[in-house]
């Protein structure tokens, strides 16, 4: 019996409007590595994805150029394109860069002492804790804090950076286990750094971001168990 790829589950759509095409099908081909449909490592068949969307092969190929961009996707030539398969030393550069644009906003914000900014994170950190989100949903959530705390500090520069990041930090965090962003975590640390913002404690807020370094070093092991 052949055993069935897992890109055989991804996600099938129909009657995609030619207005929106490639950004569909982007987005449908985005869902399908971020939940773990297509795995990392696996190759793109492309004649397969565009008959399960229901379209030709060029839309195909653009929404792959978009997702090469976003790091998700690695093409090779006469080899063909393949899912992202991070080292561990890629984990430790995506959580490096992380670190330094999310430090460098949260310090804004401080300086900002805006309430109405605290108590938007604040709500978005009380969508995370929803126990009934699976872990795609968990990071999408987690994510969207995080990206609200950089574009909140108003650096349009640092939100461009994040965004280029966060792509591959959201395949990154696949390998992670969903009770990491259980209440214990999110309390224990994204609570605890808007309360040191609000209070303007800025060596508290450093060293709360630079918690990044143990779930940095958690996923190093989890990708390079995979090798």
């Amino acid at each position: 019996m052949t055993k069935k790829s897992k890109s055989d589950s991804a996600p099938k759509v129909f009657l995609l409007d030619s207005a929106s095409l490639r950004e569909r099908v982007v987005e449908v081909l985005r869902e399908a590595i971020l939940t773990g449909a297509v795995a990392p490592g696996e190759r793109i068949n492309e004649q397969k994805f565009a008959d399960q969307l229901g379209v030709s092969r060029p839309p195909l190929r653009e929404a792959i150029r978009v997702l090469e961009k976003d790091g998700l996707l690695v093409s090779t030539p006469r080899k063909g394109t393949n899912v992202r398969k991070f080292k561990g030393t890629d984990i430790l550069e995506i959580y490096e860069a992380r670190f330094a644009i999310e430090l460098c906003a949260a310090m804004a914000v401080t300086r900002l002492q805006n309430e109405e900014i605290f108590r938007e994170l604040e709500a978005s950190l009380d969508r995370a804790l929803n126990s009934e989100l699976g872990l795609p949903e968990i990071i999408t959530t987690d994510l969207q804090f995080h990206r609200l705390l950089v574009k909140s500090c108003g650096n349009s520069k640092l939100l461009e950076m994040w965004d280029q990041l966060a792509g591959q930090l959201r395949l990154a965090l696949v390998m992670i286990e969903p009770k990491f962003f259980r209440e214990e975590f999110v309390v224990k640390t994204h609570y605890r750094q808007i309360s040191a913002m609000r209070r303007g404690d800025f060596g508290e807020v450093q060293s709360l971001i630079g918690r990044f370094d143990e779930v940095a070093q958690s996923l190093k092991q989890r990708w390079d168990s995979v090798q």
